[in-house]
């Protein structure tokens, strides 16, 4: 069975590497605020970040910079 991948919208911004961040992201238009990156890697052709809402919510997001698409990986709320 194919996975289902979650589309999102991802606000970003240039971290302090100089490197592309996710800052605020959209699930069903719902904003929800970016307070930390925890973790990031590089995964077959996809930017891959763990990261933390200012609720404890915990989300993986993959971004493909060929397509400029993110997707949404795993959401624990916290």
């Amino acid at each position: 069975m194919p996975k289902t991948r979650i589309g999102i919208r991802v606000d970003s911004r240039i971290d302090e590497r100089g490197e592309k961040a996710p800052r605020r992201l959209y699930i069903e238009g719902q904003p929800t605020d970016i307070a930390e990156v925890l973790d990031r890697w590089v995964a077959e052709d996809q930017i891959c970040f763990k990261v933390l809402d200012g609720e404890g919510g915990l989300y993986i997001i993959r971004y493909d910079p060929r397509t400029g698409d993110w997707d949404l990986a795993l959401m624990e709320q916290g």
